[in-house]
């Protein structure tokens, strides 16, 4: 074999070697406890947002089968200012790169890069929703995962993912996600985190979960992970330092089946209302020029009615005290898996304190956005898919 043609042998054994890497690192290879995820739906984005109602309709928990987002900071005690201003430095160590302002007074805020760009991006957007498990492709037999763009190839996407599931399988998910082709966790080293061991603390708040789980089964189908309704309050302590104070928490609902007298009574109700939508469809029934047309209309009507009836909260059983049961155990969740926990606290406390920029001092918001433009963190696959071990919903 000649010298050239042995360069392009070897050439082309790299370009086919390239090639499967490119491959493999095109799709999730996670394992969470040994669950495998995988990507066999398109990479959907998550564009909800919650407001005041929406823990209490079907549009959106049916919708949003994972963790929301919205609360704005407030100052506590201690804690004056006429101006809050954020500042990102990227010539310090990672961690130590946001600095908080209180007029003239400067505070480090201890946050690392992998969670602190993608909270300042889905801070800054109009959609609250994280991530969900009830993506537009989800099925009897599988899980469409979607998450907001700002989460969509990040390890903190992936610890929220864990925050929704967690309570799904505890002997499970106490554990961190894996590399299935490496076997090597997926880790925020440089944040000080460790690979999990189980311990007997673990083993017994997942145990304390799950009976209280299995306790109110009946109660629930699924549960959004939110803050909704919790101050998220900037406090500081006797050395002069700040901290957060405020928990997230899981809100358990089961779906109520509508009545179809209830539906028809309502519409009813509408039309003598005046509702310009529900004559139009009346009056259109009326004039149908046969039954399939007559049954189409039909059909639009009742969904028209069932909408506004959702919008009241209608179809929407809220588990008011599982809920109150597992905000005093939320320690334990803690306990079960403390990185998982941590993500979802630091989410919530920053995009708070951000949203409250946003808000109070927009000027310095349009700074610090251009200050982190070009910061970006490392990317990984987040799955989009995970098939369910049942029929049986759970999340």
């Amino acid at each position: 074999m000649n010298i050239l043609n042995f360069k392009k042998k070897i050439f082309s054994i790299f370009l086919a070697f390239m090639f499967f890497m490119l491959q493999l690192t095109a799709n999730s290879q996670v394992s969470i406890g040994g669950a495998n995820f995988g990507n066999s739906f398109a990479r959907g984005t998550l564009t909800k947002t919650m407001t005041g109602k929406s823990l209490s309709r079907i549009a959106f928990v049916g919708s949003v089968g994972g963790a929301a987002l919205d609360s704005v900071l407030k100052l506590g005690h201690g804690v004056k200012a006429e101006t809050l201003s954020i500042y990102y430095k990227p010539g310090k160590p990672d961690g130590k790169r946001l600095t908080l302002k209180l007029d003239n007074n400067s505070y480090p805020m201890e946050i690392y890069d992998w969670q602190l760009i993608p909270i300042a991006k889905y801070s800054d957007s109009k959609y609250n929703s994280c991530v969900s498990l009830f993506g537009p492709e989800t099925t009897e037999k599988e899980y469409h995962i979607v998450y907001h763009k700002a989460f969509t190839d990040t390890l903190l996407g992936l610890r929220l993912l864990q925050a929704d599931i967690l309570l799904m399988d505890m002997t499970k998910f106490w554990d961190l996600p894996k590399n299935t082709t490496t076997g090597r966790y997926y880790l925020a080293e440089e944040g000080g985190e460790t690979a999990p061991k189980l311990t007997l603390e673990i083993i017994s708040a997942a145990s304390d979960l799950s009976k209280l789980k299995q306790q109110y089964s009946d109660k629930f189908q699924s549960w959004v992970l939110t803050d909704q309704d919790t101050n998220v309050i900037l406090n500081k302590n006797p050395k002069n330092s700040l901290y957060f104070s405020g928990k997230p928490y899981y809100h358990f609902w089961k779906a109520k089946k509508p009545n179809p007298n209830k539906l028809y009574g309502h519409a009813e109700m509408l039309y003598k209302n005046g509702d310009p939508q529900i004559k139009h469809y009346f009056k259109s029934i009326y004039y149908a020029k046969n039954n399939k047309q007559k049954q189409q209309i039909s059909e639009r009507l009742f969904k028209y009615t069932y909408d506004k009836m959702d919008k009241k909260g209608e179809f929407v059983y809220i588990a008011n005290e599982l809920i109150d049961k597992f905000k005093a155990k939320m320690h334990y969740v803690e306990t079960v898996n403390p990185a998982v926990y941590k993500a979802v606290k630091n989410t919530m406390h920053y995009s708070a304190l951000f949203r409250y920029v946003k808000q109070n001092n927009p000027s310095n918001w349009r700074a610090f956005k251009n200050s982190i433009n070009n910061v970006t963190v490392e990317n990984i696959i987040t799955p989009t898919s995970w098939k369910k071990k049942s029929k049986k919903a759970q999340n």
